[in-house]
């Protein structure tokens, strides 16, 4: 084993080991980013959601990072069912430079996400479509079905949106680009829904 992925084994899940100290070095010595992928195509649980976790934040700082594992991440590791992976996975696909098929791809993973069981799945999914309808207006119309959809969901379920940190108010400012009180006229449907819910 890689002395990095080394680094990052041991223990559970309730604790992100030594991930900031490895993405720091990451950020230094690129090359390093491969060695956290390997990582996050093993059966360990722990090392791949630590190596997701570093991945993420040193993505976070360097998304042209992600160039070169563009397939790797689309195509591979999407198909991961680990909600701890699931969650850093959803904000690097919305950094990577996506057109055609690539982007169509990454859009219906990402939905899918937003049917995660994990609220925080659901919450970093709906949060990269956001990311991605900012960088790319013409995809507003897709991104907003389903947010309709999950502000329904609350409504019928009698819970707060994802009971989660994004706000609807925060994602109609950056995607809408239009006041909170013109985005809930537009949405009548969905007043009792967000009524209920606390921002």
């Amino acid at each position: 084993m890689h002395e990095l992925l080394q680094l990052l084994s041991g223990g559970d899940r309730r604790s992100i080991g030594r991930a900031n100290a490895v993405a720091a070095l990451v950020l230094d010595q690129p090359a390093l980013l491969g060695v956290l992928f390997d990582g996050l195509a093993t059966t360990d649980p722990v090392l791949r959601m630590r190596c997701a976790d570093a991945a993420e934040k040193v993505t976070a700082m360097r998304p042209d990072y992600l160039v070169p594992y563009k397939g790797t991440l689309i195509e591979q590791l999407c198909g991961v069912e680990q909600q701890e992976v699931r969650w850093h996975l959803a904000p690097m696909l919305a950094r990577l430079p996506l057109a055609g098929p690539d982007e169509a791809l990454v859009l219906a993973i990402l939905r899918g996400y937003t049917k995660d069981r994990s609220s925080i799945v659901k919450t970093a999914a709906m949060q990269a479509l956001a990311d991605l309808a900012v960088r790319s207006p013409r995809l507003r119309a897709e991104v907003l079905a389903p947010w309709k959809e999950h502000l329904f969901h609350a409504k019928t379920q009698r819970r707060k949106v994802f009971q989660c940190d994004i706000s609807v108010v925060r994602f109609t400012y950056r995607v809408t680009g239009s006041s909170p009180a013109k985005f809930y006229s537009s949405l009548r449907s969905w007043r009792l829904c967000v009524s209920n819910c606390r921002f």
